[in-house]
């Protein structure tokens, strides 16, 4: 919601600043093995606004499975009468790893349940965006290679076995205004999310944003037939923001778990020469 290289390489510098954001989520919390994700971005304009440069680092882990993941962007922006279409790419590496040892075993002997695996997958993903300070739209593939070899190494009978993946790609579309002139005291900001993925059914966020003063937002996000957030930002000075999710457990987990967290701080210089710009793009 608050951080759009996470999707796509092209939003890298469309801020017209120098961006620097730390996200922690944790979903399900007081669940043993649950879902945590903890990202690091940065990104910033160049060459007088005409590209956008970003780093992306994360980890992300679930039960017994880890990845690490570390990626470049890189966007061109062309600047028009009525905003900026700005085309992306990004590369880069996960490493992925899986330690079964942890796992509590029905079946002891089972030889692909042992062990630890371990990855390194290169990837590759591409991007356009088009904003202005009012309006942003943008499709991305993130990961456009989906298939790579696993190694299960099993220390106990020193053997190995190697397996083809494939995994679907995944397409995410996105998309925003603003309603409500400057200066207004409350101003409305509806957006959405959609992510195709192949053998998977369509899913589709829907957002609703106030706005207040242009210094705090709150609002709801609803995962359309799953589950729905309280959303949370607020803007402490030019440079400080702080974001905050709640996600609504609607299903049996709420009777073990405390919900799923989300929590980011970013930090932002700046730059005289683009913030000026009318164009530039403040919420999003």
């Amino acid at each position: 919601m608050y951080n759009g290289l996470i999707l796509n390489p092209a939003y890298a510098g469309s801020q017209q600043v120098f961006s620097l954001t730390g996200l922690y989520r944790q979903q399900w919390f007081n669940v043993q093995g649950a879902p945590a994700y903890q990202v690091i971005t940065c990104h910033t304009p160049m060459m007088s606004n005409k590209i956008g440069v970003g780093l992306l680092l994360s980890r992300e882990s679930v039960g017994v499975h880890h990845n690490f993941g570390s990626f470049a962007s890189y966007s061109y922006k062309i600047k028009l009468s009525h905003g900026y279409v700005s085309m992306g790419l990004s590369g880069g590496v996960s490493i992925n790893g899986s330690n079964y040892s942890n796992l509590n075993l029905f079946h002891s002997e089972d030889s692909h349940l042992l062990g630890y695996s371990q990855r390194t997958v290169p990837n590759f993903g591409v991007g356009t965006y088009y904003y202005n300070a009012n309006v942003y739209a943008g499709i991305s593939v993130p990961y456009i290679l989906n298939s790579y070899q696993v190694n299960l190494l099993n220390p106990e009978q020193d053997t190995s076995i190697i397996k083809q993946v494939n995994e679907p790609r995944a397409f995410y579309v996105t998309g925003g205004f603003v309603i409500g002139d400057s200066g207004q005291v409350f101003k409305a900001y509806p957006s959405t999310l959609i992510r195709i993925l192949h053998g998977a059914s369509l899913g589709v966020d829907l957002n609703l944003h106030a706005i207040f003063y242009d210094v705090v937002m709150s609002g709801i996000s609803y995962r359309v037939g799953s589950t729905a957030s309280l959303l949370f930002q607020i803007i402490l000075n030019d440079n400080v923001r702080v974001m905050y999710s709640y996600d609504l457990i609607a299903n049996r987990l709420a009777t073990g778990s405390r919900g799923s967290h989300e929590i980011a701080l970013s930090y932002r210089i700046k730059i005289k020469t683009l913030s000026r710009d009318p164009l530039c793009a403040s919420y999003f």
